[in-house]
């Protein structure tokens, strides 16, 4: 989620999904299945030395500053694709704070989207491997957490510090934190002006409501231009569409949650009337051609190009798109509503990827104390100046957000109102489920077949994975 460097738009990161994203299936059914590629990424490492830029400031965020003195941290990390250039600005802190405690080292290990999940998995099996690892927040984490695979963050770090870290409640279990939030993830709906004022259209205003979302892609579609410009070869935009447009006749998060325990249904009027609308977009033909032979990435590209006036997209590829396209061509705003459920208010946003102690690394503590060190305000208003991309911290200076679309983005990131669908799916039923089902859609596969087929998918996974299934419950009860 950042600005792109240079004008190329950036690839690999969580929504685009690249080669595919693959989250979990049974553990015992991948441990074979990953074994090679765990040891393939071993040789991907980067190596990294690490420490805290003063004593005075770790023991000031973490529980226990003597054990951090002296470590060597393997940290498992994600995150490039949504923050072209985070390797290289972690390498550059790390110098700074290695000058302090020249004790702790920290090897960074790249992590492929389709290998992230399974390969962890792998590890964990073996009870080996990072330190400090990365998941997708929420369900992917938890998911871990229940398998007793993860430090709790709040056994290590005090509170006060905790309190000043955005989005903390997506990975929060029995009043827990277990994971650190680098960065916000959102979705903002996105037009190029320069398309729309070619199509008799406004440039500046972009539409708010389904029926005006309908009319302008009509008016594109006449002009010879391609309304929408996205790419579904993985599912990734059809398990976005499911959260941006699906779930707008719902009240609450409480009822996408209950689709996995299976106390609600897809096939609610609702949800079936938000299905019929993306149905809607499909059938008319206001999707790109090559909709499902290319990736998100690809799609952001061919935007960039002037080859589609609107699309999706993250906060970081929007405005890595701002810098191909002429001055001032996007527009952004939240997804145009049809919905009259609470939901269809809210704004598609998470701290996207975050970082864990694992519960077998040998020095949790010095652990703690270098992602906390880079939780500090220092560095959180080094990470936006350098990359463009937004902090999950409330000591993040907004003021520093000075572009007028990256402030549009930041104020949509940081509203009231949030929700992010896929943190609520069980990992195997977005991969085996949710992502090929919407798949089929771009193809010609009907509402019915569609919902039926997700819905197999929650039945299957409630089967094989009672233990799941039973803390997820727990989890559900938990929130407020």
């Amino acid at each position: 989620m950042s600005v792109g460097s240079g004008k190329r738009v950036g690839e690999g990161n969580r929504s685009d999904l690249g080669d595919g994203r693959v989250m979990g299936s049974p553990k015992k059914s991948l441990v074979s299945g990953w074994a090679w590629r765990a040891l393939a990424i071993a040789g991907l490492c980067v190596a990294l030395s690490a420490t805290c830029a003063t004593v005075a400031s770790a023991s000031g965020r973490v529980r226990s500053d003597k054990k951090s003195q002296s470590a060597h941290l393997v940290w498992w990390f994600w995150g490039t694709g949504d923050v072209p250039g985070i390797l290289k600005w972690l390498q550059s802190e790390g110098k700074t704070y290695k000058k302090a405690h020249p004790g702790v080292s920290v090897t960074i290990v790249p992590q492929a989207t389709t290998t992230l999940i399974g390969a962890f998995q792998t590890a964990a099996s073996s009870k080996s491997g990072p330190t400090i690892a990365t998941q997708w927040a929420t369900l992917p984490t938890l998911t871990p957490v229940w398998e007793g695979d993860v430090t709790p963050v709040t056994s290590l770090v005090k509170k006060k510090t905790i309190a000043t870290w955005l989005n903390t409640s997506e990975n929060t279990y029995k009043k827990k934190l277990w994971a650190v939030p680098i960065y916000l993830l959102g979705t903002p709906f996105v037009w190029n002006k320069s398309l729309f004022k070619k199509a008799g259209l406004n440039p500046t205003n972009g539409p708010k409501t389904w029926g005006q979302f309908i009319s302008d892609c009509a008016k594109l579609k006449a002009a010879g231009i391609v309304p929408i410009v996205s790419g579904d070869k993985t599912g990734a935009i059809g398990a976005w569409l499911l959260g941006l447009v699906g779930d707008q006749g719902l009240n609450s998060v409480k009822q996408i949650e209950e689709l996995a325990t299976g106390k609600y249904s897809l096939d609610s009027k609702a949800y079936r009337t938000g299905f019929g609308k993306i149905d809607q977009l499909i059938k008319r033909g206001y999707f790109n051609s090559n909709v499902s032979s290319i990736t998100l990435t690809q799609a952001w590209q061919q935007f960039a190009q002037g080859k589609g006036a609107m699309t999706w997209a993250t906060d970081g590829q929007t405005l890595a798109m701002q810098k191909v396209l002429p001055a001032g061509a996007e527009g952004v705003e939240k997804t145009p509503v049809w919905g009259r459920g609470k939901l269809a208010g809210y704004y598609d946003v998470t701290q996207s990827s975050d970082e864990f102690i694992t519960s077998w690394a040998g020095n949790k503590p010095a652990a703690a104390a270098f992602l906390s060190w880079l939780k500090e305000p220092k560095q959180v208003n080094s990470f936006y100046s350098t990359l463009g991309a937004f902090p999950a911290s409330k000591e993040f200076a907004a003021s520093k957000v000075t572009d007028p679309l990256a402030k549009q983005l930041y104020t949509l990131d940081t509203g009231k109102r949030q929700v992010w669908t896929e943190n609520f799916w069980p990992p195997q039923v977005t991969t085996n489920g949710v992502r090929p089902a919407l798949e089929t859609m771009f193809t010609g596969a009907s509402v019915t077949a569609t919902i039926k087929s997700i819905q197999q998918s929650f039945a299957t996974w409630r089967q094989e994975q009672p233990t799941q299934l039973r803390y997820f419950t727990r989890w559900v009860k938990s929130q407020s």
